[in-house]
Parts: structure tokens; C-alpha cells; sequence
């Protein structure tokens, strides 16, 4: 049986305010839906919510699937995708 390749996970949080901006999946920043998007400074991204640092934390590894499935847009017309049992 041949094993799924895992893609490393990591959740961007506020080093201040301690609120989670979202996760950067497959290189790619994927926005937590209930978060103020972060601001850009001079020296980096800044939380959206207080202004703080941002740092990144190991998550757990997700398949490709599933990487696929967290950067993917979320829908717009109101449908809600069908999950696994």
C-alpha cells in the first residue's frame, strides 16, 4: 500500500492578542473567515485585530487532498460542500 504524501501546515498567530489570522498551506496564506485580514508593514505582516506580530506554529500534516480542499475560495452562492461522515 503506497502512503499519501503529507503537506506541512502552519497557523499564522498574533504574538500580542494571541488570535489566529489564519494558515499557510502549500506556501499559500489561507485566511481565517472570522478574521480582520493582516496589514502589511514595514517590517512584515501585522495582526489585523491589534496590530501585533504574526508568527507561525506547526500544525498538523494534512494529505494533498486536504491541502487542496483548505485553498480552495469559499463559495459564494450559498451552497455548503458535503463532508465525509
Amino acid at each position: 500500500m503506497r502512503s499519501a504524501q503529507l503537506v506541512p501546515v502552519f497557523n499564522v498567530v498574533c504574538v500580542m492578542c494571541s488570535r489566529s489570522a489564519g494558515q499557510i498551506v502549500c506556501g499559500r496564506f489561507v485566511r481565517r473567515a472570522t478574521a480582520r485580514p493582516p496589514v502589511r508593514g514595514h517590517d512584515g505582516s501585522r495582526c489585523g485585530e491589534c496590530g501585533g506580530n504574526l508568527y507561525l506554529e506547526p500544525a498538523e500534516s494534512v494529505t494533498q487532498f486536504m491541502a487542496s480542499q483548505l485553498v480552495q475560495p469559499p463559495r459564494t452562492d450559498g451552497a455548503v460542500p458535503l463532508r465525509a461522515a
